[in-house]
């Protein structure tokens, strides 16, 4: 019977002993893989906050003018520098990304004209913000990621709606400056947004230099992963953080001789979302992600390795408490059980708990941060993923409510969502007063009912009867006085929904110059013009010698009198020409004509001209009739 009890004993102890290795093992690789993914997950919400800034960047009205300046000098195939003011604009909207974000190293505007002349660039010298000179900037069109850019974009761009261009990253180069590495050797991404005329033609970009190094590290010390962790792009670059909080810095692919690690070579082979692997050693986890939406191989691999000797330390010792513990196991097996259970299932419920009441509450989330066990792992990395989610927002929410131009946000419905500083100022509401409510409180009555109408029928239909950039509206302040608005619209939509995006700018100044200039051609046509046509068929009679002769002197006054005042007359129908063709009203009438005839005339009318200076004109060739039509 002992002998009995003492096999029973050892088999349960072996049994425990085994089973408790592979709970281990099996709860280190959920754990490494747990760890993997939400590290993957914030590289991925750093590339995803990249593409946040450009697309504000690329909505401002500051790029919005620079736009139209670069589509009147695509025409001309040459690229000229810009407006003042489209220039300070665009320092400042500049100044406002690179000052909240120390990773970039350079912001520039590149136009596709002129072998990709940059427009403007602004670069950080050893912490300042600097605008690089005009005649400093470069062409770029000869580096490989311009011009993988244009062949991308001038494919994609075609019939594409502004609201579709995507993102895109570059490889990893070295920065380099007018084709030259520059010292300190810097890893550098670039990340790349196209803007596209009206007419969905490729204008240029905007280009933002990132510190690739600095990136990595940053995301890294956010994460604080506990094992050795690896981040490795499809070049085959990669950064390896160690679980000691040292740091192995930024390996370029080919720059160092010394040999590729191990789960390295195992991420640039593997072609799986996620890849689990125990070699006998050591238990790692890869997880890649996807970086850029029109380039499928455009990939980041995130790797963790933790030694199988450190993950199964415990299990060793548990082997002499087995042993011992062996004879009363089965006895207390059921209170164990029911113990353990209950133990094991607490924490996770109320971490459960605290997370559904916080989502409905909208209250501070509770967690058991404070154990030291896995639920406090979990517990305090949900926290971090959380902090961090919550300083993104609150750093767009600035940069958003920093930018002077109206920005509103609206829904399917037409319900307001958010308004910046800037849009609740030009419509005169203070804080609080618009969230909430239907957008049509800023328009007249009649435009907001055809609002309405045009956002069910975009809805349901997905037909756009109004341009979306630059079209002009009346707008409805808060005091019920109307004015003159410029509106750009774009599409964005999320997870859940779908969202309007308006960029407003009050174009009341510029309605009031373009009045002005509408008043100065009336009067040079009504009040100029008119009295002089006079003056010109008085001295046309007088020089006729219908009324009387005049002497000698006299006739070459009035001549003098004549021919200045026909001058004057052809320069007013130049300025009224330039108007009119200016404001589309131009008419060009055409009809067929009899070539002889027309030649003859203008010989008549200019004999006398000729005559003057000892030419003579003479009509040679058939006078059979010979007609141009249209």
């Amino acid at each position: 019977m002992t002998l009995v009890v003492s096999i029973a004993t050892a088999g349960m102890a072996f049994t425990f002993i085994y089973q408790s290795k592979e709970l281990s093992l099996d709860a280190a690789k959920r754990e490494i893989g747990g760890q993997t993914r939400l590290i993957a997950s914030r590289f991925k919400n750093r590339y995803t906050q990249l593409s946040g800034d450009l697309f504000v960047l690329a909505a401002s009205a500051s790029v919005k003018a620079a736009e139209r300046q670069m589509e009147a000098d695509l025409a001309t195939g040459q690229a000229g520098s810009l407006y003042p003011s489209t220039a300070t604009g665009l320092q400042d909207s500049f100044r406002a990304i690179m000052s909240v974000q120390p990773e970039y190293t350079q912001l520039r505007l590149i136009t596709v004209a002129d072998q990709g002349r940059e427009l403007l660039r602004m670069n950080r010298v050893n912490g300042t913000l600097m605008v690089v000179k005009q005649g400093a900037l470069q062409q770029k069109g000869g580096e490989a990621y311009f011009k993988k850019a244009v062949a991308m974009y001038s494919h994609h761009g075609a019939g594409a709606e502004h609201s579709e261009h995507h993102i895109t990253f570059s490889d990893i180069t070295l920065n380099r400056e007018n084709g030259v590495v520059t010292e300190p050797k810097t890893a550098m991404l670039r990340a790349i947004w196209p803007l596209y005329s009206t007419r969905h033609a490729l204008l240029g970009f905007l280009v933002a230099n990132i510190d690739y190094e600095k990136l990595l590290v940053g995301t890294f010390r956010e994460s604080t992963p506990g094992h050795d962790a690896y981040v490795i792009n499809r070049a085959g670059d990669y950064l390896e953080y160690s679980g000691d909080g040292s740091l192995i810095g930024l390996q370029l692919s080919g720059g160092n001789s010394a040999p590729v690690p191990k789960l390295v070579a195992d991420a640039l082979s593997n072609t799986s979302s996620e890849l689990a692997i125990d070699d006998g050693k050591s238990i790692s986890y890869l997880v890649r992600v996807n970086v850029n939406d029109l380039d499928a191989e455009n990939f980041i691999t995130i790797g963790l390795k933790a030694s199988r000797k450190v993950v199964l330390a415990g299990v060793s010792s548990l082997g002499k408490f087995g042993m011992i513990l062996g004879g009363v196991f089965v006895l207390l097996a059921i209170l164990a059980a029911t113990g353990l259970a209950n133990i094991v299932t607490k924490p996770l419920r109320e971490l459960t708990q605290s997370v559904k009441d916080a989502r409905t509450t909208e209250t501070p989330v509770q967690l058991p941060s404070h154990r030291k066990d896995e639920i406090g792992v979990l517990a305090n990395a949900f926290l971090d993923l959380s902090t961090k989610l919550s300083d993104n927002e609150e750093m767009m929410r600035s940069t958003i409510d920093s930018i002077g131009e109206g920005i509103i946000v609206i829904d399917a419905q037409g319900t307001i969502v958010s308004v910046n500083p800037a849009c609740k100022k030009i419509f005169g509401y203070g804080p609080g007063q618009l969230s909430g409510r239907n957008v049509s409180v800023l328009m007249p009555k009649s435009h907001g009912v055809q609002h309405t109408a045009y956002l069910e029928r975009y809805t349901t239909a997905g037909t756009k009867k109004i341009a979306w950039a630059g079209r002009q509206e009346v707008g409805l302040r808060r005091d019920g006085s109307t004015f003159p608005l410029e509106l750009t619209v774009n599409e964005l939509i999320t997870k859940d929904r779908l969202l309007f995006v308006g960029i407003i700018r009050d174009i009341t100044a510029r309605e009031a110059a373009d009045k002005a200039k509408a008043e100065f051609t009336s009067t040079v046509s009504h009040e100029l013009r008119t009295p002089l046509t006079s003056v010109l068929g008085a001295l046309g009679l007088v020089l006729s010698g219908k009324i009387e002769k005049v002497p000698p002197k006299t006739q070459r006054m009035l001549e003098i009198a004549n021919e200045n005042g026909t001058r004057l007359i052809r320069l007013i129908e130049d300025l009224l020409d330039m108007e009119r063709i200016a404001s589309g009203k131009l008419r060009m009438e055409k009809h067929a004509v009899e070539l002889n005839e027309l030649a003859k005339s203008a010989i008549e009318q200019n004999v006398n001209y000729g005559a003057k200076n000892n030419i003579a004109f003479e009509f040679v060739g058939s006078d059979d009739p010979v007609h141009r039509g249209w």
